[in-house]
């Protein structure tokens, strides 16, 4: 017959609870061990802790976040400049995709950033940076936009402004 320590049941508690404690301290590597090895094979339960987690503690979570973009501007502003490139590169990538992909004049496909947006009526040309706005899915199924590599897009240009085709 095994002999518990405390026969009652809430002094049983606390002394386990303080063994428990005492143990945790002194072997931190098996915790994190076995902290990583019951993430690693229950992502459901972890996933719903961390969504009640974030559900329980909205404001606190907040507040850590703003406090932690005041004392670090320079990696706030850093974020936001990478997180924005990169929503822009999806948009340019989803506009590009809607007119076709290639160029419409000698059909140059090879990188994102050679392709440009021709208004075929350059007075309805609102700003360079028009394509990041709601209005321009309009525009495109309308079929007021081209897309051009930026060589055929210089050469369009050119002769619209100047009325030429050649540099004679």
């Amino acid at each position: 017959m095994i002999r518990l320590p405390y026969k009652d049941p809430e002094k049983a508690k606390q002394h386990n609870t303080e063994y428990h404690r005492g143990w945790r301290k002194d072997n931190p590597d098996k915790v994190l061990e076995n902290a990583r090895r019951w993430r690693k094979n229950n992502p459901e339960k972890l996933k719903e802790s961390n969504e009640r987690y974030r559900a329980e503690h909205k404001e606190e979570i907040r507040l850590r976040q703003r406090i932690y973009n005041v004392k670090n501007p320079d990696k706030r502003r850093e974020t936001c400049r990478k997180s924005g490139l990169k929503r822009r590169h999806i948009m340019k990538k989803f506009f590009v995709d809607m007119l076709g992909g290639k160029c419409e004049i000698c059909g140059y496909n090879k990188c994102l950033a050679a392709l440009e947006f021709h208004h075929l009526n350059p007075e309805e040309k609102e700003n360079q940076f028009e394509y990041r706005c709601k209005g321009f899915i309009i525009k495109i199924k309308e079929g007021k936009i081209q897309l051009l590599c930026c060589r055929c897009h210089r050469e369009i240009t050119w002769s619209e402004i100047y009325g030429l085709l050649d540099m004679e």
